[in-house]
């Protein structure tokens, strides 16, 4: 099959190089290659180690799947980190998740503590994508919500705030002067009340949403902040798919667990002599869960509380 190259970048007048052209989705099945090679580092995020790979059975594809996310935060992709730069929000990291083929076991994506706690919730998923090597690999995260903890650090955070008000014809902040300490703590008072409403009201849904995206950067190794001249670069992923031409009845079971076992033909990179490994069987591969990145300020700390929490089969995909 004769697969589309990607375009590359041309320099363009301050030396800088143009964005990369994306190109159409590109598929290999059975004895034919997926060139990875193509993708230059220097022009697109590549999320898998492979350079090439080849399905070693008649009823495995794989395609190199491309998506560009928005370094503008008015667009919904990313929102404001520290020191300029961005972090991906729920938003960036479904647009990943569905590219990469993440898939989620409904039954075992829940709430797990005992609800005795009304200020404390737990929210646990798993979920998992097929390796391009034929391997099954299960991502499980979990997510806590403490109300204490959240009140603790809006408190902080409003008191710094209630310190200086908007000058509308200044057009910056300016100090503003107490009457007296009791009005002042009245103002932090009441401003910590309305933010802990928004909490208690979402705790659940925030709780479910951090868990998703926990486990997305688990699965994909996505950094916690990017620069936003490197979201000009789109992101590379590969999914692996079961052919249902070949044999419908035979991909419903496999899809099932009851079918046969598949394998790939994986070349590793920057090796004169490539290790090639067939798997006459797909295995499990439980990826265990690593620190949360995403414990540094997010935007489940700093005030900002998603319209949308919920996360639905249907943006899953």
């Amino acid at each position: 099959m004769a697969q589309q190259q990607p375009t590359p970048a041309t320099p363009g007048t301050n030396g800088s190089a143009r964005k990369a052209a994306l190109p159409a989705v590109r598929i290999a099945r059975h004895g034919e290659t997926l060139d990875l090679s193509v993708y230059d580092p220097q022009q697109f995020h590549l999320l898998v180690p492979f350079q090439a790979i080849q399905p070693s059975s008649p009823y495995l594809m794989v395609s190199a799947n491309v998506v560009r996310l928005s370094p503008n935060p008015d667009d919904g992709d990313v929102y404001k980190g520290e020191g300029g730069s961005v972090r991906l929000t729920k938003v960036g990291l479904m647009k990943l998740a569905s590219g990469a083929g993440i898939t989620w076991h409904w039954p075992e994506c829940k709430r797990v503590d005992d609800g005795s706690n009304r200020d404390y919730v737990c929210w646990t998923v798993v979920g998992g994508l097929m390796l391009p090597d034929g391997t099954y690999q299960v991502v499980r995260a979990t997510k806590e919500i403490d109300l204490e903890v959240i009140e603790a650090e809006v408190r902080e955070q409003q008191a710094k705030k209630i310190d200086y008000e908007w000058d509308e014809q200044a057009r910056q902040y300016i100090k503003r002067n107490w009457k007296s300490q009791e009005s002042r703590d009245a103002a932090l008072e009441d401003a910590v009340r309305k933010e802990m409403i928004r909490y208690r009201k979402n705790r659940l849904a925030l709780a479910e949403t951090g868990a998703y995206l926990r486990a997305i950067r688990q699965a994909l190794s996505i950094k916690a902040n990017y620069k936003p001249a490197e979201l000009a670069k789109p992101f590379v992923m590969v999914r692996t798919w079961i052919d249902v031409s070949q044999d419908p009845e035979l991909a419903r079971q496999r899809m099932l667990g009851a079918g046969p076992g598949f394998g790939l033909t994986v070349q590793q990179p920057h090796s004169e002599s490539p290790a090639v490994a067939v798997l006459a069987a797909p295995r499990v591969v439980e990826r265990p869960e690593a620190p949360d990145e995403a414990d540094e300020p997010s935007e489940v700390y700093n005030g900002e509380i998603p319209e949308e929490e919920t996360v639905t089969a249907d943006r899953l995909i």
